[in-house]
């Protein structure tokens, strides 16, 4: 949790910087969708001007703006397509977007500073003003500077002043409040914006604090599936120990084996974990067998071994049932599938059976070996070996039995 306040205290130290930067992103996008049709209605107010047969200086002015315009098409472009890092494309998108404010300003004032008599040169300048804000997203105090210097160019550096004929003071105080009002509106815009921003940022710090604490608790049930996964597996195995001696001991050093093989045959951490509990587990079936079957001192009859051959399916039952033991269930039940497809209960072979249970196979196999049972002696390490290399391609895999010759239990 102090990871994520210390993380939001940092967002909140950067939302300006990140909100100026979006509105730039964002008027960029805006600003790419305009200028073509900008194009389109310059070329025909560029056509209109020659047809109607206006003052040369309008004449200039459309041209100009029409080819200012083309100029800010291909950069725009141009950036776009550009292999640049970002912060020199944000750097150059802010400058297109100055350059491009102060262009249309520039022909708004224009149009109505050398054609004051005309309405059309008033909705020119009214346009200006307002497409420019609506498109680009900036400060009030950089509108302010903008308009500012729109008032200045109209009075010292057009007829606009010398062309009106009367009401001067009205003209005046009618551009002075259509200035107002755009000021006002971008205002509105900016601070919109900024609200849209502060709340989509909230909900993304949200999003991003949820997905942590969704971490968190996952993880945390993780770690208990884990340890339920362990008790559940050792209350299994004393259960089985107590039903048949001959377990006791035999599923921890089987467990082990397997774990130790896993690793050397490149299993990954998680599943050797799963092996070894499955290791543990594996005989659980046994409980199911007749205990006089089990401990048998004399050779089994056919009916008897085909008994004991169920245990392995008696174990899938028993952990496929388990939630816990559930990722371990098919390992118990194909623990005793031949590589050539002669074992049981499902006649699988080769790669067919999993890797987890072949593994498992041979540690099963290593341990009865070297382990006194009520009909027999234990082999010897050479004898045992011996037996693993013979079967080696019939009953057990290849790959696993030379990793497993390979191993420091296997001289034991």
């Amino acid at each position: 949790m102090r990871e994520i306040e210390k993380s939001k205290s940092n967002d909140i130290d950067m939302t300006l910087h990140s909100f100026e930067e979006t509105l730039i992103y964002e008027s960029h996008e805006r600003l790419a969708m305009l200028i073509p049709f900008m194009l389109i209605v310059e070329a025909a107010m560029l056509a209109i001007t020659f047809y109607v047969r206006d003052a040369a200086e309008i004449k200039w002015i459309n041209g100009l703006f029409f080819i200012y315009s083309t100029l800010i098409y291909l950069a725009i472009n141009i950036v776009d397509t550009a292999d640049v890092d970002f912060p020199s494309k944000f750097r150059i998108m802010a400058a297109l977007q100055m350059v491009t404010t102060a262009g249309v300003l520039l022909w708004g004032s224009s149009m109505l500073g050398y054609k004051s008599h005309s309405a059309v040169s008033y909705f020119d300048f009214v346009i200006a003003l307002f497409i420019t804000g609506v498109i680009i997203r900036q400060k009030i105090t950089r509108w302010g500077i903008y308009y500012i210097a729109v008032l200045t160019y109209l009075y010292f550096l057009t007829p606009f002043e010398r062309t009106l004929a009367d009401d001067v003071f009205l003209t005046w105080m009618s551009l002075f409040l259509f200035i107002c009002t755009a000021l006002y509106v971008n205002w509105l815009l900016y601070r919109q914006a900024g609200e849209t921003y502060q709340v989509e940022s909230e909900l993304k710090y949200q999003k991003k604090m949820l997905e942590s604490l969704v971490e968190i608790k996952t993880s945390e049930l993780i770690k208990t599936e884990k340890s339920m996964t362990r008790e559940v597996a050792m209350l299994l195995t004393v259960v089985m120990e107590y039903y048949d001696e001959y377990t006791k001991g035999h599923s921890e050093n089987v467990a082990q084996i397997s774990e130790s093989l896993a690793r050397a045959v490149g299993i990954d951490l998680e599943r050797q974990k799963e092996i070894f509990w499955a290791g543990m587990v594996h005989d659980i079936g046994k409980i199911r067998v007749d205990k006089a079957i089990l401990n048998k001192e004399t050779p089994l009859t056919r009916d008897e071994f085909e008994q004991i051959k169920n245990h392995s399916l008696y174990g899938y039952e028993m952990t496929s049932n388990l939630e816990s033991l559930k990722r371990i269930s098919k390992i118990v039940r194909h623990h005793h599938e031949h590589f050539d497809g002669t074992g049981y209960p499902d006649g699988l072979s080769g790669d067919e059976i999993p890797l987890e249970a072949q593994i498992i196979a041979i540690a099963d196999a290593w341990d009865a070996m070297r382990s006194d049972r009520v009909y027999r002696k234990s082999l010897s390490v050479e004898s045992a070996r011996l037996e693993l290399i013979k079967n080696s391609g019939s009953q057990f895999s290849p790959k696993c039995v030379a990793a497993f010759l390979d191993l420091e239990c296997a001289n034991k």
